[in-house]
């Protein structure tokens, strides 16, 4: 996952546990393809700290490992209670990408919501 505006450039895992979650950001559920895409990490300065720095507009760049490209905007960023995990989940707004991490102090969460704006499979970027 790559945040041009925040310096984030990261792998994600394709599924989590708590010991994997300690290195780098991981798939929660969903898939680039069907437009649900949910991925959680750690607030570390390696993994999503800087997920609270993401503003409203900011492109977001996810490359699976097939080489596909998809290019996503931010449209909504807010503050989940600890217990507000199916808030998180809700399809109430218009999403296709959700990234979401602790706040600095754990007791909260900073979700970011993403809408797909391109996607360019891999066949058209080779060259």
């Amino acid at each position: 996952i790559i945040a041009p505006s925040v310096d984030l450039n990261t792998p994600i895992l394709a599924s989590y546990d708590a010991k994997t979650m300690e290195v780098t950001p991981a798939l929660y559920s969903g898939t680039a393809y069907k437009h649900d895409m949910l991925l959680l990490g750690h607030n570390y300065q390696s993994c999503f700290g800087k997920l609270a720095y993401l503003n409203i507009g900011d492109e977001i760049q996810f490359i699976d490992n097939h080489k596909n490209q998809f290019y996503y905007e931010v449209n909504n960023i807010f503050i989940a209670g600890e217990y507000e995990f199916d808030r998180i989940q809700s399809r109430e707004d218009d999403w296709d990408l959700t990234m979401f991490t602790c706040t600095w102090s754990g007791k909260e969460r900073v979700v970011i919501r993403c809408t797909l704006i391109k996607d360019v499979p891999a066949m058209m970027n080779q060259e």
